[in-house]
């Protein structure tokens, strides 16, 4: 009886385990589609492997200081870059985070 519980609780451990790395992957795959269909966010992870502002940034991209604030939030939310300063009103620095470096080297 308990054998066959324990067979039970393994089944069920592994279909739950199985479904999760399934949604894990699907939700990187639209991770990624949401990168290459902005060039700016592209450019952005590429470029914040070191710490950066979005001034910096938008002398480096010469595009608008509000498309790169826009695209930073926006990766910001996804949980692929990290604002290093966020208490700071001016000057925020900002990083890829691990899970953007892991994600792009996946996927490269």
């Amino acid at each position: 009886m308990v054998t066959q519980l324990f067979i039970c609780y393994a089944d069920v451990t592994l279909g739950l385990i199985q479904r999760l790395r399934h949604k894990l992957m699907a939700n990187d795959y639209e991770l990624v589609a949401s990168i290459r269909r902005s060039t700016i966010k592209k450019k952005l992870l590429e470029l914040l492997t070191e710490p950066k502002t979005a001034t910096d940034l938008k002398k480096t991209l010469n595009v608008h200081r509000e498309s790169i604030s826009r695209a930073l939030l926006s990766l910001e939310k996804q949980g692929l870059v990290e604002c290093m300063t966020p208490t700071q009103p001016n000057y925020r620095y900002y990083k890829t985070t691990k899970i953007a470096t892991n994600l792009l080297n996946k996927f490269k």
